[in-house]
């Protein structure tokens, strides 16, 4: 399952009120392949830990959710001021249009520098990468993640794809 929490997640009526928000998947009876991915935290066999986050409940509906056997690459990059940012590309199968490890790594080599650049001091960012069984190609941005839909059928001109990815990228 892909997808974003305003597709499923419903909202308290208050828009203005902040919340100490903790998500929390239970995959006790998930098979040992399974990952769970919000776009601020990831769980594997660890079920029980909680990722949190302070602020309005549109956190909820303006970010990634993800579950399943998905591969991953993920960092954990030291900044200039010495704390570490979370960085985790995730796709479900062998996509054969592109080279998922390879593509993760140069959104995670710009990633640095564009938060560098902008003086981004949050420390997280997630990419969910999916089949789009509609036949098309293309990526929507979240808080602190996207999600990018690619059609295997679909040819791509060099650089295309990270050229996408960085788009989605700079709407952070």
């Amino acid at each position: 399952m892909t997808g974003a929490g305003i597709s499923f997640i419903l909202l308290p009526p208050s828009k203005e009120t902040d919340f100490e928000i903790k998500v929390q998947w239970d995959l006790s009876d998930a098979s040992n392949t399974t990952i769970a991915v919000w776009s601020f935290g990831e769980w594997g066999s660890d079920h029980r830990k909680a990722a949190k986050r302070s602020g309005p409940a549109t956190i909820l509906i303006d970010t990634v959710y993800a579950v399943g056997p998905l591969y991953k690459f993920t960092t954990n990059t030291s900044l200039e001021d010495g704390r570490w940012r979370e960085y985790g590309f995730y796709w479900f199968g062998q996509p054969t249009l592109f080279n998922a490890p390879e593509i993760a790594k140069e959104v995670e080599s710009v990633l640095t520098k564009m938060a560098l650049f902008f003086e981004d001091t949050e420390l997280s960012y997630r990419v969910v990468v999916r089949f789009n069984p509609v036949h098309g190609f293309g990526g929507d941005a979240f808080l602190r993640s996207f999600i990018l839909e690619y059609d295997p059928f679909i040819e791509l001109a060099d650089g295309e794809m990270l050229s996408l990815l960085l788009h989605e990228m700079v709407h952070n």
